[in-house]
């Protein structure tokens, strides 16, 4: 697990994966209480804040902001992203999100609840940026009273199925 951290400057955040997915047995792995900014510094695309997988990761109370890609991206199935605050996430791309998953249907039973997630915009030319996005088909996740604000788009799903906003 990963508490009560400042992490910051760095070209990725955190990643952590576990528990086992054929038997869909949790890893017990949790991040929370953390403040994560300034991450992917040495390059955009694919240094998020928080990269988790494998089974039931808890993301919760967390701080990520001024990313130039994804505050949370995940793979994997039953993860818990609650109560973070995310804002000013993929500043240098496009066709990113706040929180960010996609191109799996086997990745089910995630939820994305009570999060705070503004000024997620794009500010180079190409795709638009989400403050949660769903791309290429990805199904079965539940997004459930988070706020959203100031986004160039608040939630998108790109495809997939048995997605309840």
């Amino acid at each position: 697990s990963v508490l009560a951290s400042e992490i910051h400057d760095v070209g990725g955040g955190v990643f952590l994966q576990g528990g086992d997915r054929t038997h869909l047995t949790s890893s017990g792995n949790v991040v929370r209480d953390n403040e994560i900014w300034e991450h992917a510094r040495m390059g955009a695309n694919a240094n998020d804040a928080v990269h988790i997988g494998g089974v039931n990761v808890v993301v919760a109370h967390n701080q990520i902001h001024h990313g130039q890609y994804t505050g949370i991206r995940w793979s994997g199935n039953d993860h818990v992203m609650e109560y973070n605050h995310i804002h000013h996430e993929c500043y240098n791309s496009s066709d990113c999100g706040g929180i960010h998953s996609g191109r799996d249907w086997t990745w089910r039973g995630n939820v994305i609840r009570y999060n705070h997630i503004h000024d997620v915009q794009r500010h180079h030319p190409g795709a638009s940026v989400r403050g949660i996005m769903l791309d290429d088909e990805y199904s079965a996740v539940l997004i459930e009273n988070n706020v959203f604000y100031n986004n160039d788009l608040h939630a998108n799903i790109g495809g997939g199925r048995d997605n309840v906003i």
